[in-house]
């Protein structure tokens, strides 16, 4: 893909010691279909299998000299900085650890990188590698996202209680509007929002932090000492506890916004959780706001 004038190129290639001749065979003719015909600034990242020197691993070595040709014919440089970082890698095994995972920069954007680091990832058993390089490139800023609400709150006693609190004290402004309709659309439904957001916004805060200490620990596993296969399901174990935090998260079901529920110049019509009468009543616990 091409960002502006900087060709990126995504790879994964062929895992495993039975597999080397397959690897080799990727890097000396596959990949080249995928690098760009002229020159140009060029980003070759991914998960690559081999290494090229002692600094990349620990233990047995999984070498490509057909990687180390292409590098050196295409004059890439890799953007981990093995002097001041030596001992970093991305992942880890019983018998070892490699940095299998790594960046490989033309000279016109290593001179522009503002650093590197590895990051802990929950999608994979793999560290995720970090890089920042200054382009002179306008950035587009997108608009503000249709909100979402969060239904699983609905699951929570204590805030069902929050919400019939809420509801008995917005039915008493009743009075200040046309009719129910206006009141629903103009006035509780922003009250709706608003409660929702809040509540979220508390939530998200605690589980940041809970996901910032797992991360905390996830580093402090990687720099410390000790046996590769320890850090590896220690790092096994904080991931999945990362993921399980993130679930019902995750588990959100947007509003109604169907066409028909539109009212001119207001946010999406809902039908109220009451039944048409003169007076509005508290919603019980089954109800859908």
């Amino acid at each position: 893909m091409y960002f502006d004038d900087t060709c990126i190129v995504n790879i994964y290639a062929p895992s495993g010691t039975a597999k080397r001749s397959e690897r080799e065979d990727f890097f000396n003719s596959g990949i080249l279909g995928l690098l760009p015909l002229s020159p140009t600034k060029l980003i070759l990242a991914g998960d690559f299998k081999c290494v090229l020197n002692n600094n990349d691993c620990t233990g047995q070595r999984t070498c490509s000299r057909a990687l180390e040709r292409l590098i050196n014919d295409v004059r890439l440089k890799g953007a981990w900085d093995t002097e001041t970082n030596p001992h970093v890698y991305t992942h880890y095994k019983p018998k070892g650890a490699a940095r299998i995972d790594r960046i490989y920069l033309s000279e016109d954007l290593l001179c522009n990188k503002q650093g590197a680091e590895t990051i802990a990832a929950v999608f994979t058993d793999h560290l995720a590698v970090l890089i920042r390089i200054k382009l002179a490139t306008l950035i587009i800023l997108r608009g503000r996202v249709r909100w979402f609400m969060n239904t699983s709150f609905l699951k929570d006693a204590p805030f069902r209680r929050k919400l019939r609190e809420a509801w008995n004290e917005w039915t008493q402004h009743i009075k200040r509007y046309a009719d129910i309709r206006h009141w629903w659309v103009h006035y509780v439904k922003q009250k709706i929002k608003l409660l929702f957001t809040r509540e979220g916004a508390g939530r998200n805060s605690d589980r940041r932090r809970m996901e910032d200490f797992y991360y905390t620990v996830i580093y402090d596993v990687v720099r410390e000492p000790g046996q590769h296969a320890d850090k590896m399901l220690k790092l096994k174990s904080l991931t999945a506890k990362i993921v399980r935090l993130n679930h019902t998260y995750r588990q959100r079901v947007m509003l109604n916004t169907a066409e028909q529920d539109r009212v001119e110049g207001g946010p999406p019509f809902i039908t109220p959780p009451y039944k048409k009468s003169e007076e509005a009543t508290e919603p019980n616990d089954q109800q859908d706001t």
